[in-house]
């Protein structure tokens, strides 16, 4: 009798590990969700952000866009080699900017290996 109760209370104790184990590894797992899922709108929060203050900077020097000759303007202000915008958005928000004509980036603060900065490289 008293091995059929031991080998059922094993099996409890066991039982309840088990559950116990599913549960924490439930738990976990939905709160790394919603972990990421928050930092996900933080990115895409910042980000938007980033890209208001980047038009109101752009939009400063002029209000219509277009390309003449090859080059990005901002009203008469030329975008390509030009890179006082990607520099002030850094100086305000730190981190990189790129403006990009088409797929091909014509300014911005990345400087490459060689010292000069990433013009003329497509969009990935």
């Amino acid at each position: 009798m008293n091995l059929i109760k031991n080998t059922i209370s094993s099996k409890l104790i066991f039982f309840n590990f088990i559950m116990v184990t599913l549960v924490v590894l439930l738990t976990v797992g939905m709160c790394l969700i919603q972990f990421r899922n928050d930092l996900i709108k933080q990115a895409e929060s910042a980000q938007e952000k980033d890209l208001k203050m980047f038009w109101e900077v752009l939009r400063q020097k002029g209000e219509d866009f277009k390309v003449v000759n090859g080059k990005l303007m901002a009203g008469d202000y030329v975008i390509n080699d030009n890179f006082e915008l990607p520099d002030k958005i850094k100086d305000i928000a730190g981190g990189v900017a790129t403006i990009f004509m088409g797929d091909v980036r014509v300014s911005t603060n990345i400087i490459g290996a060689d010292g000069k900065r990433a013009v003329g490289t497509t969009l990935q």
